[in-house]
C-alpha cells in the first residue's frame, strides 16, 4: 500500500522532488521505493528520459487501479479500527427474562442510537447458561441476576433487584405494605424451581437461613405464569425478584 501511495504520488506531480515533499520524505529513498515497484512488477512505471517525466502505458494502466486500491484499502482499515473499537460487527447477548422485560429495552436502544452499525442478537437464557457461553465465548455480554463467581468474567450492577412477597389479593399480607421475613414462618411457599433460577431459588433459601424460619414448601415450578396461576388460587405465597412486577 506505501508502494503504491508513492507511485500515486509522483504520478500526480510528475515530478520527484515536489512528491517527495507532499509525502514528507527525502527524494533519494522516494526514487528507490519507485524502482522497487518496478522490479517486484517487472515493468518500467515511469519514463525518466522526459521532463516532466512521464508515465508509461504500464504506468498509465497502473495508476487508476493503484488509486481505486488504497481506497478499498484505506476502507477495509478504517472498518477493521471500528470494528475493534466496537463501532461495527456482531454483539450476542444473553437475558434473563426479567431483564428481556425490563431494563435490556433501555440498554439496547441507548446502544442501538450510539453504534447504529452493531448487529444485536438477543438470547433469553438463565443464569447458569450465560455464565457457561460466556466463558465459552458464545455469548459477548449477558444481563442475569448475581451473586456470579467466576473470575473471568466483569460484573457490573445495573439494578438492585430485591425480592418481593406475591401473595393472593384476599390474603391477609396483602395489607401490608412491607413483610418481615418472620410472618413467612408458617406460610405455605410456592417456590421458583432452582434449575429455572438458581440465583433466586439461593436468595430465598438464604433469606429462610438468616431468619432461622422454615415455612413449609407446598409446590415447585420452572414458569413464572404458573407460580402466579397457583398463588392467585391461593395455594400459597412466592418470593420473586421485584422486577416481575
Amino acid at each position: 500500500m506505501r508502494l503504491l501511495r508513492y507511485f500515486v504520488t509522483v504520478a500526480e506531480e510528475r515530478h520527484f522532488g515536489r512528491a517527495a515533499e507532499r509525502l514528507h520524505i527525502a527524494q533519494p529513498p522516494l526514487s528507490q521505493q519507485i524502482q522497487k515497484l518496478e522490479r517486484q512488477l517487472g515493468v518500467d512505471l515511469i519514463d525518466r528520459s522526459r521532463r516532466p517525466i512521464e508515465l508509461t502505458d504500464a504506468g498509465t494502466a497502473l495508476l487508476g487501479e493503484a488509486r481505486l486500491a488504497l481506497t478499498h484499502g484505506e476502507r477495509a482499515f478504517a472498518t477493521a479500527r471500528r470494528a475493534a473499537t466496537g463501532h461495527l460487527g456482531h454483539l450476542h447477548i444473553g437475558a434473563l427474562q426479567a431483564a428481556v422485560d425490563g431494563v435490556l429495552s433501555y440498554v439496547m436502544r441507548a446502544h442501538r442510537r450510539d453504534y447504529p452499525d452493531v448487529k444485536l442478537e438477543l438470547t433469553e437464557l438463565d443464569t447458569t447458561e450465560q455464565v457457561t457461553q460466556l466463558v465459552e465465548h458464545r455469548l459477548d455480554v449477558g444481563f442475569l441476576r448475581g451473586p456470579v463467581d467466576e473470575p473471568s468474567l466483569t460484573i457490573q450492577t445495573l439494578i438492585e433487584d430485591p425480592l418481593a412477597a406475591v401473595v393472593c389479593e384476599d390474603d391477609a399480607l396483602a395489607e401490608h405494605e412491607r413483610i418481615a421475613p418472620a410472618l413467612l414462618g408458617d406460610q405455605p411457599i410456592i417456590l421458583w424451581t432452582r434449575g429455572a433460577a438458581p440465583t433466586t431459588y439461593a436468595d430465598v433459601v438464604e433469606l429462610f437461613r438468616q431468619h432461622e424460619i422454615q415455612p413449609p414448601i407446598v409446590d415447585e415450578s420452572p414458569r413464572i405464569q404458573t407460580i402466579l396461576a397457583l398463588v392467585a388460587s391461593g395455594a400459597g405465597i412466592a418470593l420473586l425478584p421485584t422486577s416481575f412486577y
